[in-house]
């Protein structure tokens, strides 16, 4: 079954709102504050998060996300561990649906679930047909 990460904190929670809406049979979609459950993804994950500087929801590459200044270990993001694990060779082909951080969910819903559709579509190798799947996950 193919898996969408949604990620966000109590203060960013437009992926986890969107993952709630989202109705996609055969998707499980997890929702989480944890960039290290990406370790657990696979090479081709579907990733939702919101994103500062972009107008629009958008398919966004590892390569587009911008690099912070880190000072220590805890300071990692998702951004931060989306790089690592592509050095590591884990995470090649990661597709990130990005959403505007401050969206109003009823406005990009649609296109999003466009995004999602766009992304199950170049992935999916067989038409799974029971009902989506939300499950919380937070990090420590």
């Amino acid at each position: 079954m193919p898996r969408v990460i949604a990620l966000g904190t109590e203060n960013d929670d437009i992926a986890w709102k969107l993952a709630d809406l989202l109705d996609v049979a055969g998707v499980e979609f997890v929702k989480t504050d944890n960039p290290g459950l990406l370790m657990e993804a696979s090479d081709n994950a579907i990733i939702m998060d919101g994103v500062r500087g972009i107008s629009r929801p958008s398919l966004l590459s590892i390569s587009d996300l911008s690099n912070q200044p880190r000072i220590s270990v805890h300071d990692m993001d998702a951004g931060t561990t989306m790089r690592l694990l592509r050095k590591a060779g884990r995470l090649k082909r990661a597709k990130i649906i990005g959403i505007p951080l401050g969206a109003n969910v009823d406005d990009v819903l649609d296109e999003v679930k466009m995004l999602l559709e766009e992304c199950l579509k170049s992935g999916r190798t067989r038409t799974d047909s029971h009902e989506p799947d939300v499950k919380e996950v937070r990090g420590a």
